[in-house]
């Protein structure tokens, strides 16, 4: 039950007033007791599918997709998907990171690669991974656990960017300062990791300086020999040291104050790898191998070409293959294989070198963006979509692209199944992207359906007690969750109870029971949401008017809004057997555990 409820149904008041001493304006807006679409809690609405790469519909749809895949491939229909089959290279593996199986994986070679290449594509196959890096290098850090803290100012770890905070402290003019230098006291490690610091994204990679066009078409002025860098621009210079980078980037504008809005920053990630080798004592690369590498057994990733070139995907032409990244490496270096990136992404879902409470904290957007379906994390792009169930539900999808010379990749982690999508390309064109949104589009809605079908076999049934006139009956429908249809105690019908308690012009009262994440060996917590849904269209259409406010999912506010006996009334607790098959349901509330699969009847009102 939402504590709104209580703004919207006035003659219920004086039950709730030593709650809730006024209708608080937020709660006005919420307008739960009239919900016209299901709005479940953010996350996963059932437990987390089992088994998938086995289920049946799930191996049918792989046949058709992987069919579907090659017939493209072979009739040349591919030009929409940006890539050339005579040179471009590619492979894929979707996969429950509770299985060793993939639920799809798929490898292409084309005719055409470089002479030094593997010759024929597949899961250990090398490819150059970009700004995925950078979630190494987050990983790498959140590993140090309270010898690094992202709430710290960056300068408590470098001591370049300390000394220039103490040369601004000791300046008279400091009008000027925010506009011509970065206030560095003010950026933290969390800041520079979730792309937050509000500095340049690079020092200079990619600077213009040298093109011609630029003097003699747009009328930009000659560059002084000290205005022009002489490293790091380009694959024909050496990469800039530490000093150079410091001594350089460091004059270079700020672009917005720390925390306004983000702007991807390599930049930040340069530094970031400073930060590690401070505080681990080693070099970047040798701190990864020893805490992420040699842990995960990942004997194809590393910072530099494999010694074996036959190992890596290397197309034609100039590729950047053996581009030398380095102080930037911490930011884009990293060299990988299909394998052990999904090795990478199983170690993250299944908390296999952090907690499950530090795996959560991490994957959380730290702001948001123009986009109303993508946010930042550290360093996630997180994709909102509301098109990859058939409830239309937000599905979470925390991505880390990557894209350096001929080479694009695809990270992507789905928590609320926990599956992962890897998706490695070599060659002409950014196809990554449609290959992810193919597989993905294909496949959630059939993960989401396996995972329905599933819940309802473990948890679907009627449930009752020998010793009273109580039970429930919880089915598996159309709709998110677990649906309570029926809630009888001690002879009254609760569901009822709610509909005329929140009024009495509504209508049906839908209680639907969704997984918390919390459990042991024999006991699987859930949560209930309870909204009443209007009996017809004409309803509907008054609240899905375009308003600001007129219907915003926002039930979140209401769990565990009512307490009976200091507990909650949306309060489930299902107990398995030695076997994690499902016995009985306890709903907190009322005292009692009620047993599953009693003879139909036994409950009644």
């Amino acid at each position: 039950m939402s504590s709104s409820n209580s703004c919207f149904s006035q003659h219920n008041a004086i039950l709730l007033r030593n709650e809730f001493n006024r209708c608080d304006i937020f709660f006005v807006l919420l307008r739960l007791s009239l919900a016209v679409d299901y709005c479940p809690p953010l996350g996963p609405v059932y437990p987390v599918p089992q088994n998938l790469s086995t289920d049946d519909s799930i191996r049918q749809t792989a046949r058709n997709a992987l069919a579907t895949l090659e017939n493209l491939l072979k009739t040349g229909a591919n030009s929409s998907a940006g890539f050339d089959t005579e040179t471009t290279s590619f492979s894929l593996n979707l996969f429950s990171v509770h299985e060793s199986n993939s639920i799809i994986q798929y490898h292409f070679t084309p005719s055409k690669l470089n002479t030094s290449s593997t010759k024929r594509v597949d899961e250990d196959s090398v490819y150059r991974i970009g700004s995925i890096t950078k979630m190494v290098t987050v990983l790498e850090l959140l590993l140090q656990g309270k010898r690094v803290h992202f709430d710290d100012p960056v300068t408590n770890y470098i001591p370049e960017l300390a000394a220039i905070v103490e040369a601004q402290h000791n300046k008279t003019d400091k009008e000027e300062d925010e506009v011509a230098t970065a206030k560095w006291s003010q950026i933290t490690i969390g800041a520079l990791a979730g792309h937050l610091a509000g500095i340049g994204r690079s020092f200079t990679t990619g600077d213009l300086s040298g093109i011609d066009f630029l003097v003699n078409e747009a009328g930009f002025p000659n560059l002084t020999a000290s205005q022009t860098p002489r490293c790091g621009k380009d694959f024909t210079q050496a990469p800039c040291s530490r000093e150079e980078f410091f001594n350089g980037f460091t004059k270079r504008h700020p672009v917005y104050a720390p925390f306004t809005t983000p702007v991807y920053s390599n930049a930040a990630f340069q530094i970031l790898g400073y930060v590690v080798e401070n505080v681990t004592g080693k070099p970047y690369e040798v701190a990864v191998e020893d805490d992420i590498f040699k842990p995960l057994n990942l004997s194809r990733t590393s910072l530099e070409p494999p010694k074996n070139s036959s190992w890596g995907v290397i197309p034609v032409g100039d590729s950047e293959w053996d581009t030398v990244e380095g102080g930037q490496s911490s930011a884009g270096g990293i060299y990988t294989s299909t394998r052990d990136l999904s090795n990478i992404a199983r170690a993250i879902l299944k908390n296999t070198l952090l907690s499950s409470t530090e795996t959560r904290q991490w994957l959380k957007p730290d702001t948001h963006t123009a986009s109303l379906e993508a946010s930042v994390g550290k360093p996630w792009e997180v994709i909102r979509s509301k098109d990859l169930t058939t409830d239309h539900r937000v599905v979470d999808l925390y991505t880390k692209n990557g894209a350096i010379g001929s080479y694009g990749s695809l990270l992507i982690l789905v928590p609320d199944y926990d599956v992962a999508l890897t998706v490695l390309l070599a060659g002409p064109g950014n196809s990554e992207g449609q290959l992810a949104s193919m597989i993905l589009e294909t496949f959630l809605p059939i993960i989401d359906k396996v995972s329905k079908e599933q819940a309802a076999a473990l948890y679907a049934g009627s449930y009752a007690s020998n010793s009273s006139h109580s039970g429930v009956n919880i089915t598996v429908d159309d709709g998110p969750g677990l649906h309570v249809t029926q809630w009888i105690s001690n002879g009254k019908d609760v569901l009822q109870a709610y509909r005329a308690f929140a009024s009495k012009e509504v209508g049906d009262a839908d209680l639907r029971l969704y997984p918390t994440g919390l459990k042991n060996a024999h006991e699987v917590s859930f949560r209930g949401i309870l909204q009443v849904l209007p009996f017809n269209d004409t309803a509907i259409s008054q609240s899905n008017d375009g308003k600001v406010f007129s219907n915003p999912c926002t039930t979140w506010a209401g769990i565990d809004g009512f307490q009976y006996g200091l507990i909650a009334v949306d309060d489930f607790v299902f107990h398995l057997d030695e076997s994690s098959r499902v016995i009985s349901v306890e709903p907190r509330v009322v005292r009692q555990t009620l047993q599953k699969n009693v003879p139909a009847g036994t409950a009644q009102a």
